[in-house]
């Protein structure tokens, strides 16, 4: 089992030129989602696929400001706990992918 990193190995992480970038990918997609929701685009679908459209827009936007937040604490929090509770959908098994 691979160890956990230190905080200071966190910050060398936070600080890479990757990382920074893929934070930057995240800013700018959330960004953009959040555009075009506001002008509308989601709404103008169907009632019900609207509403379908409306609650993945925020789940994607809450995903992507925590991976963006992310910080040592909580990293360490859920990598320490063995009880973690997963609220999504079950994912497959690979025995149920064929």
């Amino acid at each position: 089992m691979q160890s956990n990193p230190n905080r200071d190995e966190f910050q060398e992480w936070l600080l890479h030129p990757v990382t920074r970038a893929f934070r930057e990918y995240l800013d700018k997609q959330r960004r953009a989602l959040m555009e075009k929701w506001a002008s509308g685009d989601i709404a103008q679908k169907a009632k019900h696929e609207h509403i379908l459209m409306d609650a993945s827009a925020i789940s994607a936007c809450q995903t992507m400001q925590g991976l963006r937040d992310l910080s040592y604490d909580n990293l360490i929090e859920v990598l320490n706990d063995e009880q973690v509770e997963y609220f999504g959908p079950e994912a497959p098994r690979p025995r149920d992918l064929g």
